[in-house]
């Protein structure tokens, strides 16, 4: 049995909050008890101001906001002047990949994010952007390897580490895809994304057997502690979690068909 099209993923991928982000700038904080400056129409300073360009930064933050607001197109338009600026401001290669993406341009957001790579070969938040790109044009293969990369290399982001659970899943390949989950979750959790997983990929008697399962790990009294994962840690992946019950007897397995592309 064949798993649905990435396009029939993409709206509750979404609903999970699997999209291209970036962390807020700080706002500038005032020394406590220093007085703010207003200008005037005759401060020489505020005058002078008004042959300055824009700066990048001031420049990224009216993109944020006119994406913010729905306005895409001029929003593509300050950050490709950013980047323009300065092309390592990565934040900005983010929020434009992010754009492109909603304009359903992926050749384009994938392009700003490889440049981006190009500067910062070890960017973790590109690497796992790269891989959300690959997933919404549903190549399965290289969006995993671009989210088991950058698990890899920043192994305490469970951002990172669900991606690269999530994919695993929608691969077919359920005993990987549980073991990764429990790395950032609790087990009766890692159960129940497996089976939203399985029902996406129209397997609905692993969805039915998983769903059983996270129900026994919570009536079992199992503490619902999230697994730890550490970068030093030598415990093996297939042992991440102990706290999995045995499958009933009864319990019907999916066939090969079923979990193979």
């Amino acid at each position: 049995m064949r798993p649905r099209t990435l396009t029939l993923w993409l709206p509750a991928l979404a609903a999970v909050g699997l999209v291209l982000t970036v962390g807020c700038g700080r706002q500038a904080a005032h020394p406590a008890g220093q007085k703010i400056q207003t200008a005037s129409l005759d401060d020489s300073d505020w005058q002078m101001g008004l042959d300055r360009q824009p700066t990048a930064t001031t420049c990224y933050a009216m993109a944020r906001v006119m994406a913010a607001q729905g306005r895409d197109a001029p929003a593509a338009t300050l950050l490709q002047r950013v980047l323009q600026m300065e092309p390592a401001y990565m934040p900005a290669r983010v929020a434009l990949a992010q754009v492109y993406l909603r304009q359903r341009q992926p050749e384009h957001a994938m392009t700003t994010l490889t440049e981006g790579l190009a500067l910062a070969p070890d960017d973790t938040v590109l690497i796992n952007d790269v891989g959300m790109v690959h997933l919404w044009c549903g190549r399965l293969a290289e969006a995993l390897e671009s989210f088991s990369r950058a698990a890899s290399l920043a192994p305490t982001q469970a951002r990172y580490r669900a991606n690269q659970a999530m994919v695993l899943g929608m691969l077919g390949r359920y005993e990987e895809s549980f073991d990764a989950y429990c790395r950032v979750l609790s087990p009766a959790d890692a159960h129940h994304n497996l089976a939203v997983l399985c029902e996406a990929r129209n397997d609905p008697e692993r969805a039915k057997l998983e769903r059983r399962m996270a129900l026994a790990v919570q009536k079992s009294g199992q503490p619902g502690q999230r697994g730890r994962f550490l970068a030093s840690s030598s415990q093996p992946a297939e042992t991440a979690c102990d706290t999995r019950p045995a499958e009933p007897a009864s319990a019907t397995q999916p066939g090969a068909e079923t979990s193979s592309q």
